[in-house]
């Protein structure tokens, strides 16, 4: 006679802190990708480089579509009012970050701590509006 054997569910090992970051870094949420936002953006991008090149000023196209690149990254489904005022603080916003790596780019000292601290805003902005805190939140407690 046997004995029956009571199995217990093996738990998954927690993943390494690498494979955590390797897995956020290539996850595509699709639920947040809007193809017509995209094509909008594309075309402010894609025309200004095509007019410039055609009137034979490619850098001033390259300049427009750089700005309209930068403002891109606040557009969105809001009204037009609340969107006009967020992709004019980017648009200014922008400005003022160019202007100082303009002015700081030649100076290290200066250059290295502004980018450091621009990159850790950014992506703490970045988090606290897409949820990510609070998954950062959860990985931190387990």
């Amino acid at each position: 006679m046997s004995a029956s054997r009571q199995t217990t569910p093996r738990e998954t090992p927690p993943l390494s802190k690498w494979k955590t970051f390797w897995r956020g870094v290539l996850h595509v949420d699709t639920a947040k990708m809007d193809p017509w936002i995209a094509a909008r953006n594309a075309m402010g991008v894609a025309i200004p480089l095509a007019v410039g090149i055609a009137i034979g000023m490619p850098l001033g196209g390259l300049a427009v579509a750089s700005g309209a690149l930068n403002v891109s990254y606040s557009d969105g489904h809001d009204p037009y009012k609340q969107r006009a005022k967020r992709i004019l603080a980017s648009s200014l916003l922008c400005a003022v970050a160019v202007m100082a790596g303009g002015l700081a780019g030649h100076h290290n000292a200066i250059a290295i701590p502004m980018q450091s601290g621009s990159a850790t805003r950014k992506t703490t902005s970045e988090a606290e509006r897409s949820g990510t805190k609070e998954v950062l939140k959860l990985e931190k407690e387990n």
